[in-house]
């Protein structure tokens, strides 16, 4: 499902216009990369999203067997939750 696709469903659920919901769902994107780097943000039940910060290290290039400096560097992080993976189990 692409972005257009989820923003349709949700339209068809809610009952309210494409255009807001996509407003919506900017909105919501640009307030949770603003402040997940502050803190964990927990969306729906059983989603958290955070950042984590890596250190510097050492790596190989696999192509050329030279080793490379990663700089340290924030990741995104996702955890689900049990209810969110109660959700997707298909057994």
């Amino acid at each position: 499902m692409n972005k257009k696709e989820y923003i349709r469903a949700i339209s068809k659920k809610v009952g309210v216009k494409k255009d807001d919901i996509k407003k919506i769902m900017e909105c919501a994107y640009e307030v949770l990369c603003e402040n997940v780097i502050k803190e964990p943000i927990k969306i729906f039940d059983g989603i958290t999203i955070e950042t984590v910060e890596k250190d510097a290290c050492r790596r190989r290039n696999p192509q050329n067997g030279e080793t490379v400096d990663v700089p340290a560097k924030r990741v995104p992080r996702v955890k689900f939750g049990v209810t969110f993976k109660k959700a997707v189990d298909y057994k």
